[in-house]
C-alpha cells in the first residue's frame, strides 16, 4: 500500500520527470503568474494544488455562469481530487472549451493536455478584465465623488460664484443696445434689406466694399458663422453697376451711390429716446420717483448732452468701421500674396526635383559615354596587341563573338515566330469555336459525353465507397481510442487501489467503533445487573435476618444468583475462546495470502525480466 505524499515529496517528483513535461509545467506556472494567480509562487504547494487551483481560479475569474460549484481544497484526498476534476470538466464544457480534456488527464496532471486549456482560460480572463475594467473604474470614481472631492474641485467650487458673477456682468455690459427705430418698414421688401435695417437700428453702419472684398467677406462671414463667431460689421453687396470691370471711376460712383443709399436709409430711422412709445414726461417721472422738477430738468439736460455725445461717438464708430474695412482689404491682399508665395514655393520644389532628375540623367549619360570610350580604347588596345602568334586566337574569339550575335538574332527571330504562331493558333481556336460542327463531330461529342458520364458515375461510386471506408476506419479508431492504454490502466489501478485503501481504512475504523460500542454496552449491562443484585441484597438483608426461615430463603436466592453468574461467566469465556480460535484461523489465512502475494510479485518480476530479455534478444536478432 502507498502512503500519503507530502507537498515536498511532490515537488521532488516534478524534478525527476522528463524535461519536456517539466518545461510545460513551468510554462503553465508562468502563464498563471502572468494572469495574476500568485499562489503558484508558494513553494510548499504540490503541483496538483498549483495547476488545478489555477484552473479553478481562471474559471471563477471569467465571471461566466457555469452553474457548477468548484470548491478547491489543498492537500485533497483521491476522492476529492476526482470530484474536483469532474466539476472542472463540467465547467469547461459549459464555457465551450475548444480543447479536449478528460478527468483522468486533470487527475494525472497531463501537462501537454492542460497547457492549451490554461492558455485559453487566461485569454478569457484578460478579455473579462478589459470588459469590466472601465465599469469598475467608473463605479469607483462615482463612489469617490459621492463623499470626497479633489483639491482642484474644491478650488473650482470656491471660484465658481465669483466667475459666475463676472460672466453675468460682462454679458450685461456688452449686450446689444437699440439706438434707432425705423419709422416706415414698407420699403423693406427683401429679407436682405430687413437684415441691414435691423443691424443699422443697433448702430452697425454698412460699409462699401469692392466685388472681390464682398466675396472674401462672404467667405469670412460663412467661416465665422461655422465657428459660431458674430460678424464684426455688416457689408452691403455692391449695386448692379459693380458687375462691370474693376475701375477706379466706377468704384467711386458705386461708393457714392452706396453712401447715398445708406443716408436715405438713416433718414428713415429715429432715435429710440425720441420715439413716442419710449418717451416719458417729467411729471410722470416726478410722480414715480418723487423728486423736484428742477432736478428732473437737470437730469433731462444731462441726458440730452449724453445722447449728442453718443451720436458723435456713432460717427467716430463709422469711421472706425471704414478703417476696419481697409484693414480687411489689406488682410485679403496678404492672403492672396501668401497663396501666390505658396504656389511659388511648390514650383521651386518641383524645379529643384526636375533639376536633380536632370543631373542624375546627365551623370548616367556621362557614365555610359565613359564606359563606351573605355570599351573603344580596350578594342583599340586589343587590335594593337595583335601579332602573328595570337592572330589565330583573336580570329577564334571574333568568330565566337559573331556566333554569339548570330545566336541572339536567332533567339529574337524564334521569339517573334513563337508570338506569330501563338496569335495564329488563337485565331484558329476562335475560328473553330465559331465553326458549326458536322454530324461526325456531333456523334463523336455524344460518345465522349457518354464516356464522361460513365466515368463520373464510377468516380462517384468510388468516392462513396471511400467515404464509407473512411467512416468505418474512424469508427474503428474511436473504438481503439476507447480501449485504455497500459499507462491509463496502471493509473486507473493506482487510483482504485488508493480508493480501496481509503474505503478499507474507513470500514475498519467503523467496525472498531461498532465493536467498542458493543463491548461497552455489554459491560454496562453486566454492571447494571450487578448493581441491581447488590441493591436487592442490601434491601432484603434486614428482613432475611429477622427469622431463620427468611434467612434460609435468602441463602437459597443468593445461591441461585451465584449459579447464574457462574453460568454467564462460562458463556463469556467460551465466546472468548471461540473468538480467539477465529482470530487464529484468520491469521493463518492472512499468512497464506501474504505468501501467495509474495509469490505473485516474484513471478511478475521474473516475467518482466524475461520479457525484457526476450525483447533484447529480438532486437539483436533483427540487427543480425
Amino acid at each position: 500500500p502507498q502512503g500519503k505524499v507530502s507537498a515536498r515529496d511532490a515537488e521532488s517528483d516534478v524534478t525527476t520527470i522528463d524535461p519536456e513535461t517539466q518545461r510545460k509545467y513551468e510554462e503553465i506556472i508562468d502563464i498563471l503568474l502572468a494572469a495574476g494567480y500568485f499562489r503558484a509562487r508558494i513553494s510548499s504547494l504540490s503541483p496538483f494544488d498549483k495547476v488545478i487551483g489555477g484552473l479553478a481560479w481562471c474559471i471563477t475569474s471569467t465571471n461566466s455562469d457555469v452553474d457548477v460549484d468548484i470548491f478547491f481544497q489543498e492537500n485533497a484526498t483521491i476522492g476529492q481530487k476526482i470530484k474536483l476534476g469532474e466539476q472542472i470538466l463540467r465547467a469547461l464544457v459549459r464555457l465551450k472549451n475548444p480543447h479536449q480534456l478528460q478527468t483522468y488527464q486533470i487527475q494525472g496532471l497531463d501537462y501537454a493536455s492542460i497547457l492549451p486549456v490554461v492558455r485559453w482560460l487566461v485569454t478569457k480572463v484578460i478579455e473579462t478584465r478589459e470588459e469590466t475594467g472601465d465599469l469598475i473604474r467608473q463605479a469607483s470614481e462615482w463612489q469617490f465623488n459621492r463623499s470626497l472631492k479633489l483639491p482642484s474641485d474644491e478650488d473650482f467650487d470656491k471660484r465658481k460664484p465669483g466667475a459666475k458673477a463676472y460672466i453675468q456682468e460682462v454679458a450685461n455690459r456688452y449686450r446689444p443696445i437699440r439706438q434707432f427705430k425705423s419709422q416706415n418698414r414698407e420699403y423693406q421688401q427683401k429679407e436682405e434689406e430687413r437684415v441691414q435695417a435691423t443691424l443699422m437700428e443697433y448702430g452697425v453702419r454698412p460699409v462699401y466694399s469692392s466685388p472681390q472684398e464682398a466675396s472674401s467677406s462672404s467667405a469670412a462671414s460663412s467661416s465665422r458663422a461655422a465657428l459660431g463667431k458674430p460678424p464684426s460689421r455688416q457689408v452691403l453687396p455692391p449695386s448692379p453697376a459693380a458687375a462691370a470691370p474693376d475701375k477706379k471711376e466706377e468704384e467711386r460712383a458705386q461708393k457714392a451711390a452706396h453712401e447715398k443709399r445708406v443716408d436715405e436709409m438713416m433718414k428713415k430711422f429715429e432715435s429710440v429716446e425720441d420715439s413716442d412709445d419710449k418717451r416719458v414726461s417729467g411729471n410722470v417721472v416726478g410722480r414715480v420717483v418723487g423728486i423736484e422738477s428742477d432736478e428732473i430738468r437737470k437730469l433731462v439736460l444731462d441726458y440730452d448732452e449724453h445722447r449728442r455725445t453718443d451720436l458723435k461717438g456713432g460717427e467716430a464708430m463709422q469711421r472706425a468701421y471704414g478703417l476696419e474695412a481697409h484693414k480687411r482689404q489689406v488682410e485679403t491682399r496678404k492672403t492672396q500674396v501668401a497663396s501666390v508665395q505658396l504656389k511659388l514655393e511648390e514650383a521651386r520644389v518641383q524645379h529643384k526635383q526636375q533639376s536633380q532628375t536632370l543631373k542624375e540623367l546627365e551623370r548616367k549619360l556621362s557614365a555610359v559615354e565613359a564606359e563606351n570610350a573605355n570599351l573603344v580604347a580596350q578594342m583599340q588596345a586589343l587590335d594593337a596587341k595583335e601579332t602573328p602568334e595570337n592572330s589565330k586566337d583573336l580570329a577564334t574569339l571574333k568568330a565566337l563573338v559573331a556566333l554569339n550575335e548570330n545566336l541572339k538574332a536567332q533567339d529574337q527571330r524564334f521569339r517573334a515566330s513563337c508570338v506569330s504562331q501563338y496569335e495564329k493558333l488563337n485565331s484558329s481556336i476562335e475560328a473553330l469555336k465559331n465553326q458549326k460542327p458536322d454530324e461526325q463531330q456531333e456523334d463523336r461529342k455524344k460518345r465522349l459525353q457518354e464516356i464522361h458520364e460513365r466515368d463520373k458515375e464510377k468516380v462517384a461510386a468510388i468516392r462513396s465507397l471511400s467515404n464509407r471506408k473512411t467512416r468505418e476506419i474512424a469508427v474503428i479508431e474511436r473504438k481503439i481510442d476507447e480501449v485504455p492504454s497500459r499507462a491509463e490502466l496502471q493509473q486507473y489501478q493506482r487510483m482504485f487501489v488508493e480508493l480501496y485503501e481509503q474505503v478499507h481504512s474507513r470500514l475498519t475504523e467503523t467496525r472498531q467503533y461498532y465493536i467498542s460500542y458493543n463491548t461497552l454496552e455489554e459491560s454496562r449491562s453486566y454492571l447494571a445487573k450487578e448493581l441491581s443484585i447488590l441493591k436487592s441484597v442490601y434491601e432484603n438483608f434486614k428482613t432475611a435476618m429477622s427469622s431463620p426461615a427468611n434467612k434460609k430463603s435468602f441463602q437459597d436466592s443468593l445461591t441461585n444468583i451465584l449459579q447464574n453468574v457462574l453460568q454467564n461467566l462460562t458463556k463469556v469465556e467460551q465466546k472468548q475462546k471461540d473468538e480467539k480460535q477465529n482470530r487464529d484461523n484468520l491469521n493463518k489465512k492472512y499468512q497464506n495470502l501474504v505468501e501467495k502475494e509474495r509469490a505473485y510479485f516474484k513471478a511478475t518480476k521474473e516475467f518482466q525480466e524475461e520479457c525484457a530479455r526476450n525483447e533484447k534478444l529480438l532486437s539483436l536478432s533483427d540487427q543480425k
